[in-house]
């Protein structure tokens, strides 16, 4: 984003990566896949709600997540104007599992509508959580209000019969920003079943990189078979 803003062209920022593999993360280099930078850039269409500050970086690496059932699993991430992400992001705010206020604004400040963003929560209702669950008292609460909430949906793995769901999130692995399989194993030790992260990876793709895309061979490949 800086290198376009100093006016180098895609051809030139690519050229440079390839004459500079050593400065750039395995996860963005040619034949990484498809949502590496190089591939955006060779594309044409940078996913921009994937680019962080090394101020936030730093945050982050020094983040510790509080805990509690609402309690904040990444740095605060400000909200910012994105261009090209697959769908409106929920990269932004205290948790990127779930869709709120910083998420609501960064998503009106990249040009999306209200009634845009109504339609991506009413397909991706389960990203509301707390205040923010349509008839709540928050805004995205309000705006959302005309929702119908899903009905609580029963265990298929015959555990239990506690109320809440085990917790899926990013917090596990090298990254916190994207879901990989260090974050699957910390799920299953805290008993999630092979259908509840198969539909924690579908419902949340835009938190898969490299490899574990739709099609890569990793993670969506390998619980496919567990989606519904």
């Amino acid at each position: 984003m800086k290198a376009k803003e100093q006016g180098y062209s895609d051809e030139q920022i690519s050229d440079w990566m390839r004459k500079n593999p050593q400065l750039v993360h395995s996860t963005n280099q040619p034949g990484a896949g498809s949502q590496s930078l190089y591939e955006q850039i060779i594309r044409g269409k940078v996913d921009t709600s994937m680019g962080q500050t090394r101020e936030w970086a730093n945050a982050q690496a020094a983040f510790q997540p509080p805990g509690g059932e609402l309690g904040a699993t990444q740095a605060f991430r400000e909200a910012r104007a994105y261009e090209n992400a697959p769908q409106i992001s929920a990269r932004f705010g205290q948790d990127q599992t779930y869709f709120g206020a910083e998420d609501l604004k960064a998503a009106r400040m990249s040009g999306y509508s209200d009634t845009a963003i109504k339609d991506f929560l009413e397909e991706n209702i389960s990203l509301l959580r707390g205040e923010n669950v349509p008839g709540g008292s928050s805004e995205l609460g309000q705006l959302t209000a005309e929702f119908k909430q899903p009905e609580p949906q029963p265990s298929s793995g015959g555990g239990g019969g506690g109320s809440s769901a085990p917790s899926i999130s990013t917090g596990a692995g090298a990254s916190a920003e994207y879901f990989g399989h260090k974050d699957v194993e910390v799920a299953k030790a805290g008993g999630a079943t092979n259908e509840q992260i198969a539909e924690f990876i579908k419902q949340n793709q835009n938190l898969l990189q490299g490899g574990n895309v739709a099609g890569g061979g990793g993670l969506y490949d390998e619980y496919k078979q567990y989606m519904r």
